[in-house]
């Protein structure tokens, strides 16, 4: 998401800068302050050449941060507000006040759920939810159905979502579902009360 010019801008090194006179840590660190930038190194290249390396932060959802709508990374750490110059479309994540602390479980759920046999990822959700019951919960705008599953058996009760959508899927009954849930050795699935 950083171009060229911005990186030449921030590291304050450009054509015609004394590279012999350029601090490499303080460009190290005035790149990092960036928060698109996640790691850098900056090595000189004598005579003439410097050589930047970043890794950026990649955006995993969209977040609200004091009414402003922001880029966060898999983690939940808020990169930038989302702008038009930078647009890219993602799922909204939002988290209970009481559940903060779940954030960290972002990137298992991620892996998890790209792991099982869903036919969807994480990135396929309009909304993710992590609730104070210590469950998450994901949107799928689209198919207008919401996938619910705990955190603390997070592998076991995605196995028994997967079983249950394949198993509706073979009987031509995932048209008209509303909400699935798995909890404990149960799944529970709702449908639109037009699809009764």
């Amino acid at each position: 998401m950083l171009s060229d010019d911005t990186v030449i801008s921030i590291s304050e090194i450009g054509p015609g800068t004394n590279l012999l006179s350029a601090n490499i840590e303080k460009v190290e660190q005035r790149l990092l302050e960036n928060n698109w930038v996640k790691n850098v190194s900056v090595k000189r290249l004598l005579p003439d050449r410097i050589h930047i390396r970043i890794e950026e932060r990649v955006p995993r959802f969209w977040v609200q941060k004091g009414g402003v709508l922001c880029y966060a990374d898999s983690e939940g750490r808020i990169i930038a507000p989302v702008g038009s110059e930078k647009f890219v479309s993602l799922p909204l994540l939002q988290i209970d006040s009481e559940a903060a602390e779940l954030v960290g479980y972002m990137p298992q759920v991620i892996r998890a759920v790209g792991a099982s046999a869903l036919p969807l990822q994480v990135d396929d959700a309009s909304r993710i939810h992590l609730t104070a019951g210590r469950s998450v919960e994901l949107y799928m705008e689209d198919k207008n159905l919401r996938l619910v599953f705990g955190l603390d058996d997070m592998d076991a009760d995605l196995r028994r979502l997967s079983l249950v959508f394949a198993d509706l899927g073979r009987r031509g009954e995932l048209e008209g579902m509303r909400d699935m849930r798995a909890e404990g050795p149960n799944v529970w699935v709702r449908r639109h009360a037009a699809a009764r």
